[in-house]
């Protein structure tokens, strides 16, 4: 690779993650607002919603995406960009036909799905309303694998932050103008709906505006519509598969936790709370951080495909093991600082300790939750789908087993202790299946144990700032900062050190 190439990637990869933070920090800003706003029982009855929608989301644009940047970086160098286009038009004209297939489905059967599957009819007005993003977000998915291929990840990054900001502008006038005076959960997670789908709507016009404005070649397309179609397909089936089996699932065991808490319980209100705190409030703070190594996978795919059609595998064997020993870095001191300071966390985001425990509990395999995410990302990059699909059944099933059987009898204990195991579970399989296929290695000292001792550092040196501070804020950013400066100063020394010490010994 070309040091101009390098300094590409790293210049892409940066302002994407700038950008994803910024998205990330706006989505999770508005998530305190909501939660003040709607309770925890709105934001359990707000996720309900969201599983059923993501299962439709799914249907519409899975593997889209990925399909696009990899097939048009291909036939860009091989059949010229006018190929590339061509293929990307056609992908969007499947995708839209799946797509708008998906939202009608949506549509008509949402009170019935309501009823029968969230056992609660409040929710049949968001979902109508949330059909009519369906095939924005299938033709916004082809756009932005287009862009990625293209190597201009700026451009789908802004259509999110443009899709971010619309999507808060008209949900914080919905409930605090048209709907400032009722408390109607049902109501309100319509206003919640209607910005959601305001949203897709701007971005896919703003990524259609970047489309028709860029830049073209006078080069004519090679192949014909059939093998372009039969290409896309070849590429996205076994993804889409892997995907909508995997979200099937995941939406079901949604659907079942609140009924299994109700049954531990025997309250729904206490069901959807408990629902809310775990799924709604804990896990998007865990995950907030993640914007650092999504905006990675993004950047990473195509050049992941690339390096993969080669037959001298040293590129691709380097480039996922530094990958993995940077992430793995980034990973431990992330769930090192949610380890540490559960209780500063819970209260900055949601002024709450209701979220404390599980946060703590979850924090300790949040580092395994981002590698096998990166994981996940990196084995469809290089055509393992069919391994994905297989480990995503196999988790799903498991864990639908124990959340019949456990949960009932031990509520969030049982929740909680399902997701350790489930994602130790993941992590192991496809961490050790991409280290097997690309051949990356990885230094347990330099990417785990020297990271580690610096969370226990940088936790130790913010411990001295809790209970200082009156506001939760103040003690949040104090405890943070301390944390990262510690982690970062010890990590960056032990890590020289080490590095000498292998250079004397070789």
């Amino acid at each position: 690779m070309t040091l101009l190439k390098k300094r590409s990637l790293i210049k892409g990869a940066l302002v994407v993650t700038a950008f994803a933070l910024t998205v990330k920090l706006f989505g999770m800003l508005f998530r305190l607002y909501l939660t003040g706003r709607i309770g925890s029982e709105g934001i359990g009855l707000y996720q309900l919603i969201l599983s059923l929608y993501g299962m439709f989301t799914t249907l519409a644009t899975a593997g889209i995406t990925v399909t696009v940047s990899r097939l048009a970086a291909e036939c860009a160098a091989t059949g010229g960009e006018a190929e590339a286009r061509r293929l990307m038009w056609r992908a969007v004209r499947i995708s839209l036909g799946i797509s708008l297939t998906a939202g009608i489905i949506m549509f008509c059967f949402s009170g019935l799905m309501s009823n029968a599957l969230l056992s609660d009819p409040r929710a049949a007005t968001a979902l109508r309303i949330l059909a009519f993003s369906m095939p924005f977000m299938g033709a916004a998915a082809c756009l932005k694998g287009w862009f990625f291929a293209a190597g201009q990840p700026v451009k789908p990054s802004c259509s999110s932050l443009l899709e971010q900001t619309v999507k808060i502008s008209v949900i914080f006038a919905f409930l605090n103008i048209s709907l400032k005076s009722t408390n109607d959960l049902g109501r309100l997670c319509a206003g919640i709906a209607a910005g959601l789908t305001l949203g897709e709507i701007f971005s896919t016009c703003f990524l259609l505006v970047l489309y028709a404005t860029s830049k073209r070649t006078k080069d004519k397309p090679s192949s014909d519509r059939r093998a372009a179609d039969k290409k896309i397909i070849s590429v996205c089936a076994p993804i889409a598969l892997s995907t909508y089996l995997t979200s099937l699932l995941h939406t079901g065991e949604s659907l079942l936790i609140p009924g299994m808490f109700e049954r531990y319980g025997g309250d729904r209100s206490s069901a959807l709370s408990q629902f809310g705190v775990i799924r709604g409030m804990v896990i998007p703070i865990l995950f907030f951080p993640f914007s650092f190594l999504s905006s990675l996978i993004s950047v990473m795919i195509p050049e992941i495909s690339r390096l993969n059609t080669m037959s001298d595998r040293t590129l691709l064997r380097n480039k996922t093991s530094q990958i993995f020993r940077l992430s793995w870095i980034f990973a431990i001191a992330a769930g090192g600082l949610f380890f540490c300071f559960p209780s500063q966390m819970g209260q900055a985001f949601y002024r709450t300790d209701d979220a404390t425990r599980a946060i703590r509990i979850l924090a300790a395999v949040t580092p395994f939750m981002y590698i096998e995410t990166l994981s996940d990302g990196m084995l469809k990059s290089i055509g393992e789908q069919l391994w994905t699909l297989k480990v995503g059944i196999i988790n799903s099933v498991l864990r639908i087993a124990v959340i019949l059987t456990l949960i009932p009898a031990t509520g969030s204990d049982g929740y909680l202790l399902l997701l350790v195991v489930s994602n130790t579970f993941s992590f192991v399989m496809c961490y050790s299946r991409v280290k097997k296929t690309t051949g990356a290695k990885t230094d347990a000292i330099s990417s785990v144990l020297i990271p580690l001792i610096g969370a226990a550092a940088g936790g130790a040196a913010g411990s001295f700032f809790t209970g200082y501070f009156s506001s939760a804020y103040a003690e949040a950013a104090a405890v943070t900062a301390s944390y990262l400066a510690v982690f970062a100063a010890f990590t960056l020394a032990a890590e020289r050190a080490y590095g000498k010490l292998l250079k004397k010994s070789a």
